[in-house]
């Protein structure tokens, strides 16, 4: 893990392969809390013998009862950043307290996730920059089509989900 931070520290822009460390098998964890090893959000990715790249990703909805969507998208590397296009079809599933929601929540819950994404989310191109910290996080720095998007600035943290990251508050 320390020779591909250091290699994205080094590096330069086309060089940058910001996801060498999932390439390994880690985990990214947002907003991570690691005395308790939980996280916020948690993407996992595979890459595919055609070179395409597939991010899973669990996010916290609400925390009592326990919420977590389940997404599932297509993204890319493009000058040293991770990116890709944000879309409703990204949504998989949803668990309550670890279970799938039954249906009528399910199709609530989607309506009010496309709802906020169209009130308060632009449309377009997100790219993601991972700058070191210094203490073995990171901030991932957004842009979406090539703007700055400050709202979408997160600590992460590369875990190995062996050693059982999960997401929860």
């Amino acid at each position: 893990m320390l020779v591909a931070l250091l290699s994205l520290t080094l590096a330069g822009p086309a060089e940058i392969d910001p996801l060498a460390p999932a390439r390994q098998g880690m985990a990214q964890c947002y907003t991570p809390n690691k005395a308790a090893r939980t996280c916020r959000a948690l993407a996992t990715y595979e890459f595919h013998a055609d070179g395409t790249i597939t991010n899973y990703a669990e996010v916290l909805l609400n925390p009592v009862p326990l919420i977590v969507m389940r997404a599932e998208a297509p993204v890319y590397i493009k000058d040293g950043a991770e990116c890709g296009v944000a879309s409703d079809d990204d949504i998989q599933e949803f668990l309550l307290d670890g279970a799938p929601v039954p249906p009528a929540l399910r199709q609530q819950l989607r309506d009010a996730i496309m709802a906020e994404r169209a009130e308060h989310v632009p449309e377009g191109e997100y790219c993601t920059v991972y700058k070191p910290n210094g203490d073995g996080t990171l901030t991932g720095v957004v842009t979406i089509d090539g703007q700055p998007y400050p709202e979408g600035e997160d600590t992460v943290l590369w875990v190995n989900p062996a050693e059982g990251w999960k997401v929860a508050p």
